[in-house]
């Protein structure tokens, strides 16, 4: 088995299909070997990581080792999943980035009260978001680059 089919995903939750294309140049512009699955909305998001639904097989749909979570989403939105991640005791420690267009300080403390490792304010760009994604490598979130 190779190292790439080996990392775990990363999860990103993003109802913008130009986001979702920001985050793919990001994640090879880090050059990393970790998956990249998308879901388009809260309640899907909450399906995937717990395993639940059309994602109840975890051979195919693993637990991320990063998620990027959108406040603003249909169903559910941002702070409701991230509310039920830190609930659920099987994910609860999985590290979660935020992303909003909002510059609502009640969006920014309620985030990192409920766990946020970062809040990061739209638009994004590839640039920031690999500059985000090497700092989490530092603080050892399981994220895989090339070999060494």
């Amino acid at each position: 088995m190779t190292k790439q089919q080996l990392a775990p995903p990363i999860l990103v939750v993003e109802d913008s299909p130009d986001d979702c294309t920001i985050f793919e140049d990001a994640v090879r512009m880090a050059r990393l070997t970790n998956p990249i699955r998308f879901v388009e909305d809260g309640a899907e998001a909450v399906e995937y990581l717990c395993g639940e639904g059309d994602y109840a097989d975890r051979s195919l749909h693993p637990i991320p080792a990063l998620i990027f979570l959108d406040i603003n989403l249909p169903k559910l939105n941002g702070l409701e999943v991230l509310q039920k991640i830190r609930t659920n005791p099987d994910i609860m420690g999985l590290p979660v980035v935020m992303l909003t267009v909002s510059n609502s300080d009640e969006d920014v403390l309620r985030s990192y009260e409920l766990g946020t490792v970062v809040f990061i304010q739209k638009p994004v760009t590839p640039e920031n978001l690999t500059s985000v994604i090497q700092s989490l490598q530092q603080f050892e979130v399981q994220l895989l680059g090339p070999p060494t």
